[in-house]
């Protein structure tokens, strides 16, 4: 058994196949859909931080929720990267 796996292959070559026209268009519509909610969700997430810190800041509470903020700013920076590692690998035809 051990002699079996040994005379295995130690290397596996593959071609790499372009992918359709086809395939391309959807997937960019795809991604350009994924930014246009992720761009949405982001502005309702900013809106709903700003009515927590007026509440908040009401009731003397303003700096804790200056974190969810923080979260914000992270998560459109972790958006934006991730279309722009996407634009790599999908290219346009």
């Amino acid at each position: 058994m051990l002699e079996l796996a040994l005379e295995l292959p130690t290397q596996i070559t593959a071609q790499a196949y372009p992918l359709p026209v086809e395939v391309l268009n959807v997937l960019e519509t795809m991604k350009v859909w994924l930014g246009i909610i992720a761009g949405a969700l982001a502005v309702v997430g900013l809106m709903m931080i700003g009515i927590g810190l007026f509440f908040k800041h009401r009731r003397g509470d303003g700096g804790e929720a200056l974190g969810a903020l923080g979260w914000w700013i992270a998560g459109v920076l972790l958006v934006a990267g991730a279309s722009a590692i996407a634009a790599v690998f999908l290219p346009s035809a």
